[in-house]
C-alpha cells in the first residue's frame, strides 16, 4: 500500500485544522452582531461601561441580579446583569428603567411608566401599535408590553439574537 505523500498529509492536515475546532463546541457567547435599537437612546450589544456611565450620574441605581459562574466551571461564559433606575423619563411619562446585560451585552431595556396607556399612545402614534402577544418585530428589535409579577405595566424592547444566543446557552449548558 502506497503511503499518503508530502502533499496529501498537508491537505490533510489543512482540513482537519479548519474543521475540528467546530466540533462539539459551539460558540454560544461569541456573536459579533450590529447593534439594534432598543428603548430610544440605547442599543444592544453595547458594555455595561458605554451604557451606565451617563444614567449613574442623574438616576439612583439598584442592581437587580449581578450572576455569573465560577471562574473553574468549565462552560462558556454566562453572565447576567440587570439594574433598576427610578425617576427615568420616557414618552412624557416617568418611570423604572430596567437594564438587562448578557454577558456584558445590553440585551434587554424595560421602563415601566407610571401611565402606561399614555405611554403606548404615543408609542403607536410614531408607529409602534404593539400587539397582543408576541409583540412587534422590528428588525431584530421586539418591542412587547405586558404586566409583570408585580402587576406592574411595562414596555420592553429585547434584542432578538442575544435573546436567542442566552435561549441557547440554557438548553445546552443548564
Amino acid at each position: 500500500m502506497k503511503r499518503p505523500g508530502c502533499l496529501q498529509r498537508l491537505c490533510f492536515s489543512l482540513l482537519a485544522a479548519l474543521l475540528l475546532p467546530g466540533c462539539g463546541a459551539e460558540k454560544v457567547n461569541e456573536s459579533i452582531s450590529q447593534p439594534s435599537p432598543l428603548l430610544p437612546g440605547f442599543q444592544s450589544y453595547h458594555s455595561r461601561a458605554e451604557v451606565l456611565p451617563a444614567l449613574s450620574k442623574t438616576l439612583n441605581a439598584e442592581v437587580l441580579e449581578d450572576s455569573s459562574l465560577p471562574d473553574a466551571d468549565p462552560r462558556p461564559l454566562f453572565s447576567i446583569y440587570t439594574i433598576s433606575y427610578q425617576g427615568f423619563a420616557y414618552c412624557g411619562q416617568t418611570g423604572e428603567l430596567h437594564l438587562q446585560f448578557f454577558n456584558d451585552r445590553l440585551l434587554q431595556t424595560w421602563f415601566f411608566p407610571q401611565d402606561a396607556a399614555s405611554c403606548l399612545a404615543v408609542l403607536a402614534s410614531l408607529g409602534q401599535q404593539i400587539p397582543n402577544g408576541d409583540g412587534l418585530a422590528t428588525g431584530n428589535t421586539i418591542l412587547r408590553s405586558g404586566v409583570d409579577y408585580r402587576g406592574t405595566h411595562y414596555i420592553a424592547w429585547e434584542d432578538r439574537r442575544l435573546a436567542l444566543e442566552r435561549r441557547r446557552w440554557i438548553a445546552r449548558y443548564s
